[in-house]
């Protein structure tokens, strides 16, 4: 079998259930953004070794 074309565009969006995921995302992005270089710090460090 070989590959499937389709014409036309696929349009994607977030669904209302999935848009309550965003404020705990950005509270992630922003302990993420607080920590990042002990983050690198530890992981060089652990490599190091």
């Amino acid at each position: 079998m070989g590959p499937i074309h389709r014409k036309g565009a696929v349009e994607y969006r977030v669904a209302p259930l999935g848009k309550t995921m965003r404020p705990p995302v950005d509270v992630l992005l922003d302990w993420v953004r607080t920590y990042m270089p002990q983050i690198e710090e530890a992981r060089e460090s652990f490599d190091a070794r």
